[in-house]
């Protein structure tokens, strides 16, 4: 480890924060010129798993500085993309069913809940199953801080990737089935129009 205290972890802490604050005016600017919200989050998973990736090569015993401080900076860069251009998806979703109209507010608060509820057990979850002890690091060939459970991170990140990409596949044929049979049905009512002769 990199034997720091209190000071010197608040100090990347908060300079990741005003990182946070940045790129959130990013994603609002981006937002209002409306780009793509499923593009987004796409974006934000690829930096979070890098960062992820990263956090396991990188977080080494005796490792520089910088080897702990850039999967950390990485990792944060990816919320903003995620988190509010997420919800928008969620919400625009929801909105695109008449039948769930009712049940919209109840469905906000489940997806409020269920990212709360991610914000209690992951510390332990990590702290539990990802860190290693400095014992096991020791003993370890490879001298990482962290054990092979901690690439859950970059996989579930691949994973929602795949997932956005095939839905935004599965959308557009979606859209183009749909304007296929518009232009279908409007050229068989043309065909049904009396045909008018000139003199």
């Amino acid at each position: 480890g990199l034997g720091w205290g209190p000071v010197q972890t608040s100090s990347v802490m908060g300079a990741n924060a005003v990182l946070l604050f940045l790129l959130m005016m990013l994603v609002m600017f981006l937002s209002i010129k409306k780009v793509n919200d499923t593009l987004l989050v796409m974006f934000g998973n690829f930096i979070w798993m890098v960062g992820g990736l990263l956090m396991y090569l990188l977080w080494t015993y005796e490792a520089k500085v910088w080897h702990f401080v850039l999967p950390v900076s990485l990792s944060v860069s990816g919320f903003p993309f995620i988190a509010s251009s997420n919800r928008s998806n969620y919400t625009k979703a929801v909105k695109s069913k008449p039948e769930l109209e009712s049940a919209q507010s109840m469905m906000q608060a489940i997806m409020s809940m269920g990212a709360s509820v991610g914000g209690f057990i992951a510390p332990s979850f990590v702290a539990t199953f990802v860190m290693r002890s400095p014992a096991e690091v020791d003993q370890s060939i490879d001298k990482r801080e962290l054990n092979p459970i901690a690439l859950y991170v970059p996989l579930s990140a691949a994973f929602a990737i795949l997932g956005l990409w095939y839905e935004s596949l599965a959308a557009t044929r979606r859209e183009k089935m749909k304007k296929e049979i518009a232009a279908q049905i409007a050229s068989e009512d043309t065909s049904l129009l009396p045909q008018t002769r000139r003199p």
